[in-house]
């Protein structure tokens, strides 16, 4: 399965990533970005098993940090929509 990233949710990712370097150092970063992957590894194998909203739509809460990858499957092809933090507005990338 192919991940990509949406131009917004790419954004999110390095300005979440972006704050834990800042805020936490560079080991705290580097664990975010390593939760962000196993997450995507895992959705690549079962893309199935986020949570569902609406219109294809399913939802993927990291571990450990309060961001949900919100996320599309079509074919063979996974597309991140967003990198939400959890305390944002809900469903703010919906218009997205």
């Amino acid at each position: 399965m192919i991940v990509e990233f949406r131009a917004p949710a790419r954004q999110e990712l390095l300005e979440a990533g972006q704050w834990y370097l800042q805020n936490g150092g560079p080991a705290v970063a580097e664990q975010f970005g390593w939760a962000v992957e196993r997450a995507l590894q895992l959705l690549a194998l079962m893309p199935k098993l986020g949570t569902p909203t609406y219109a294809q739509v399913r939802l993927w809460p990291l571990k450990r940090y309060p961001y949900t990858l919100v996320y599309s499957v079509h074919d063979d092809l996974l597309s991140v929509l967003a990198v939400a933090h959890q305390s944002r507005a809900p469903e703010y990338w919906r218009g997205q």
